[in-house]
C-alpha cells in the first residue's frame, strides 16, 4: 500500500505552481485521473490543467480511463470557465473517459451544485457523490484498473495537497 508521501513524490502525481488564479493536483493510478482543483480559476488555469491533462493522455495511451475530481477545495471560475471544463470533458470522452465522479463532502457545496448542471446534466457518465466510496465501486465494476488504497489515501489526505 502506499503511503501519501509515496503518492506525491511519484512521478505519476502531477501539480500545478501555486497561483491566485486558481491551482490543481492530479494523481494518476492505472486507468484513473483523481483531480483536485484549487481556488478561483481563471482561464490561464483552465489552458495549463488541459495541457497538464494533454501531457499525461499522450505518455499513457489510454484507451478508456475513469476520472474522479474532489471540489472540496474548489471556488468555481467564470462562466468561460465551467464552458472550458464542460467542453474539454467532452473532447475527452471521445479519448476513452467512461465515467467521471465529482465528489464534494460538502453537499451545500456550490461548488458542486453548478458543476452538476455543467457537468452531470449535460451527460449520461457524470455523476456525483459525497464520498470516494461509490465511486471506486462503480469503477472497478466497470473494468477500471487501479489501487484502490492508494485512491482512498490521497482522498483522505487531500487537504494536506496544500500544505508547503
Amino acid at each position: 500500500m502506499s503511503s501519501f508521501t509515496q503518492i506525491i513524490n511519484s512521478p505519476n502525481f502531477y501539480r500545478s505552481p501555486k497561483s491566485e488564479h486558481g491551482e490543481f493536483c492530479i494523481y494518476v493510478n492505472g486507468d484513473i485521473l483523481i483531480v483536485f482543483p484549487k481556488g478561483t480559476w481563471a482561464m490561464r488555469c483552465v489552458r495549463k490543467y488541459i495541457a497538464t491533462l494533454e501531457k499525461i493522455f499522450e505518455e499513457k495511451q489510454y484507451v478508456k480511463f475513469g476520472g474522479i475530481v474532489c471540489l472540496g477545495s474548489w471556488n468555481l471560475g467564470t462562466p468561460e470557465v465551467l464552458k472550458a471544463l464542460s467542453d474539454y470533458s467532452k473532447k475527452s470522452r471521445k479519448r476513452g473517459l467512461k465515467y467521471e465522479w465529482l465528489i464534494s463532502k460538502k453537499t451545500s457545496d456550490i461548488a458542486l451544485t453548478v458543476a452538476d448542471a455543467h457537468v452531470t446534466k449535460q451527460n449520461d457518465y457524470s455523476f456525483i457523490t459525497d464520498d470516494i466510496l461509490p465511486a471506486i465501486a462503480h469503477l472497478s465494476e466497470h473494468n477500471l484498473s487501479f489501487d484502490a488504497d492508494a485512491i482512498k489515501t490521497i482522498f483522505e489526505n487531500q487537504e494536506n495537497l496544500w500544505i508547503g
